[in-house]
């Protein structure tokens, strides 16, 4: 690929790897069923190039404030 001695279909895993990687945060928030999931991606979508911005959804995945209050609630 490109004259660097990587099969091709290799380069293809990679950047599939590296895609899955970027959108991270968004998997997670969804697979959490967090109640702004959809915000969450579109904010990776923008924002998550940089790396401060790919973290801050990162912990935005794992924190739901309404879920958490609704467990208090129970509780």
């Amino acid at each position: 690929m490109f004259g660097l001695g990587i099969p091709e279909g290799f380069g293809l895993i990679i950047l599939f790897a590296l895609f899955v990687l970027y959108f991270l945060p968004a998997v997670i928030a969804k697979s959490n069923k967090h109640s702004a999931a959809g915000a969450v991606f579109f904010i990776n979508l923008l924002v998550g190039w940089t790396f401060l911005g790919w973290i801050a959804c990162l912990v935005w995945a794992f924190v739901d404030s309404k879920k958490n209050k609704a467990d208090i609630r129970q509780q």
